[in-house]
């Protein structure tokens, strides 16, 4: 087999991408042991021949992936050769860009967009810019495209030029720039803020709109007493504002799941106690603003998450405890109370918060506090009952002696 970026590797092999070289070495070396003994103990012509070409791929790919030079090589190429590929799909998806008048184009933009057809809507977007027919909604499809693709130098370019082209005689130019900078590209706070800052300069502050930008533009930035009072002042104003209320809403949850959920092993979770307080605190803000749906489930699934639950492997120093209260009841009184007291306690701090369950799920480690209370539970519950099984010991060799002392 050709070694050739018509081969891709990665997927004929079932090897993953984020594999270092080393990795990729050890994972072509047990593809070599399969294949060969799967060559060599082939029952019939078929088998063995696929076996073969197995190898034969394998060896491939061994050369391909032999050095970080070449493996990246081979990646650059097999991006190219997969947007090549990609657009010569785009280009047969929908009705052709070159049979449309500008009436056409413009009904197509949103189909191309929705459809992934991002070939033709590239050379839609730019046929109407050359013939000094774009609107907003070719700036915006235009960027999206770009962004949608990863490109996001292509996508703030497009953004630009609408503002350049448009945004002397409409100033829904820098509204369109201001939502797509701030509520759906990441990073791109300050650009928005330029735009914010031109809407207000022009004397749309109290639109709804723009209040909603200038507030969710704080929250980004992490200024939320500042958002809280500016959005407190809005509501005042204007006690009827669904839109503005949404907005915002979005926003808080938006900041609150970027800045506290950390992803892991395809979930995510909550690292301590301050960063689940501070995340259920940004959503009862937008649960304040808005009863939407999404925002309402995702807030009490938040809220179960501060429920308790028994962390297991906690049960040790609990019947530790439990065995020296009933052995210790009948002759020491006061001993068994102060361990029916400790085996309480320990039962209270093994109940945990449902967020501590769901890191160690995912990190397989427990918060320092909670680490401490369970390694605290396990020793004290091995040394509680190994001293119980030697106290009965000592107490059953004192006893024989002392039995064999009034037998002489």
């Amino acid at each position: 087999m050709a070694k050739t970026v018509d081969v891709n590797y990665y997927a004929v092999l079932d090897l993953d991408r984020d594999l270092s070289l080393d990795q990729l070495h050890e994972q072509l070396k047990q593809l070599r042991r399969k294949w060969t003994q799967k060559a060599n103990a082939a029952s019939n012509t078929e088998a063995r021949h696929k076996a073969e070409d197995m190898l034969s791929t394998l060896q491939d790919a061994s050369e391909v992936f032999a050095t970080e030079k070449s493996r990246a090589s081979y990646d650059k190429k097999l991006q190219k050769s997969s947007v090549a590929d990609q657009e010569a799909v785009e280009q047969k998806k929908g009705p052709a860009v070159d049979s449309m008048d500008l009436a056409q184009l413009h009904d197509n933009l949103e189909r191309y967009f929705d459809n992934d057809n991002y070939y033709q809507l590239f050379k839609a977007c730019e046929k109407l810019i050359e013939a000094d027919d774009a609107d907003l909604d070719t700036y915006r499809y235009l960027s999206l495209g770009h962004a949608t693709k990863g490109d996001m130098n292509g996508a703030m370019e497009a953004l630009q030029q609408m503002l350049e082209t448009l945004g002397q005689n409409d100033p829904n130019a820098y509204l369109v720039a201001a939502k797509l900078a701030l509520y759906v590209y990441d990073g791109q706070e300050e650009f928005a803020k330029s735009c914010i800052d031109v809407l207000v300069k022009a004397g749309y502050q109290d639109e709804e709109d723009v209040a909603a930008l200038q507030c969710s533009y704080l929250i980004k930035k992490g200024k939320i007493d500042k958002a809280d009072a500016k959005i407190a002042e809005y509501r005042q104003a204007h006690p009827s504002c669904p839109d503005f209320c949404r907005n915002v809403a979005k926003t808080y949850t938006n900041y609150a799941d970027d800045k506290y959920l950390i992803s892991a092993n395809g979930g995510a979770y909550i690292d301590d106690a301050e960063s689940y307080k501070a995340y259920r605190s940004l959503y009862e803000k937008a649960m304040a603003l808005t009863k939407d749906k999404s925002i309402t489930e995702d807030y009490e699934t938040i809220k179960s998450l501060g429920g308790r639950k028994f962390l297991p492997g906690s049960w040790k120093g609990i019947l530790g405890c439990v065995i020296w209260a009933f052995a210790s009841m009948s002759e020491m009184p006061v001993l068994g109370v102060l361990f029916i007291l400790l085996a309480i306690a320990l039962t209270y701090f093994s109940f945990v918060p449902k967020w501590v369950l769901l890191r160690r799920e995912y990190t397989g480690t427990l918060p320092m506090m909670y680490k401490i209370t369970s390694i605290v539970n396990t020793v004290l519950g091995v040394i509680l009952v190994i001293s119980w099984f030697v106290v009965k010991f000592i107490f059953g060799v004192v006893l024989g002696m002392a039995i064999f002392s009034d037998d002489d």
